[in-house]
């Protein structure tokens, strides 16, 4: 069995709205809409959103289609998992991804399920000649990773590396919430990391982790700002007929607050 956990709790202040990040349309419906979309093309059967800013909006408009977990306070990413507890009981592959990378691509989501057939825990990586602020994948001498280090704890050295996390993993659905308890707090965050208690928890129980890289960098694109929202409306473009579709600004989106029923 497939089953998904999309992140879709936070605000967004650095889209300077005050709607949803989530919510914002993107040539033709939510950014939210786009991750589910290919959720269900690589035949997801659960879908879990959670949600927390403007969680009443987001639920309405998404209806029956999906289901939700409510995170509130917000406390980062393995809080936001930790919500899903009606997934617990589950059998097969959960993937966790962010709501804010509508770029995503059903064929990369596939993949990942395919390689976690016989791992633990599958993350999907990128190189990109600016990481910026993502989490960098750390490796050895012999090209095997070490660890995942946040940008604000990496060393200089560490900040030269091109190989950053994606943010996308796929779980065995039973060691994920075996582990949920696993979590460790970063204080230089104030967060309560996924990958950091999950991930490296899983590591040390000698399961089974791979890495795949995502061949199109572009994929992992997420909606920041202005200028973000522009890229990322021209990658999503690519994947549909230009008869169908007409691009939206940024600028026009600001005016257009109003919650499109999906």
């Amino acid at each position: 069995m497939r089953n998904a956990i999309v992140l879709a709790a936070g605000k967004g202040t650095r889209m300077k709205s005050e709607q949803s990040k989530v919510m914002h349309r993107l040539i033709d419906r939510p950014m939210l809409a786009y991750i589910i979309d290919a959720l269900r093309a690589v035949d997801v059967q659960r879908i879990v959103v959670v949600v927390g800013y403007q969680a009443e909006s987001i639920q309405a408009a998404f209806g029956d289609s999906v289901e939700f977990a409510l995170q509130e306070p917000q406390l980062g990413t393995g809080h936001a998992v930790m919500q899903c507890m009606q997934l617990k009981d589950e059998q097969g592959d959960t993937v966790i991804i962010n709501g804010d990378g509508p770029c995503i691509q059903p064929e990369t989501l596939e993949k990942l399920f395919q390689m976690n057939e016989d791992a633990s825990c599958t993350l999907l990586t990128a190189e990109l000649e600016q990481a910026g602020a993502y989490g960098r994948i750390v490796r050895d001498e012999n090209g095997d990773v070490t660890s995942i280090v946040e940008a604000k704890d990496c060393t200089d050295q560490q900040l030269l590396i091109n190989e950053i996390n994606a943010g996308m993993y796929c779980f065995k659905n039973k060691d994920l919430f075996e582990n949920l308890m696993g979590f460790i707090y970063s204080l230089s965050m104030g967060d309560y990391f996924f990958f950091i208690g999950t991930i490296l928890l899983i590591v040390l129980l000698v399961y089974i982790v791979y890495l795949i890289k995502c061949g199109d960098e572009e994929e992992t694109v997420i909606g920041k700002d202005g200028f973000d929202i522009e890229a990322v409306c021209k990658n999503i473009e690519k994947n549909y007929k230009p008869e169908t579709i007409k691009l939206t600004s940024y600028e026009e989106e600001q005016e257009n607050n109003a919650i499109i029923s999906y």
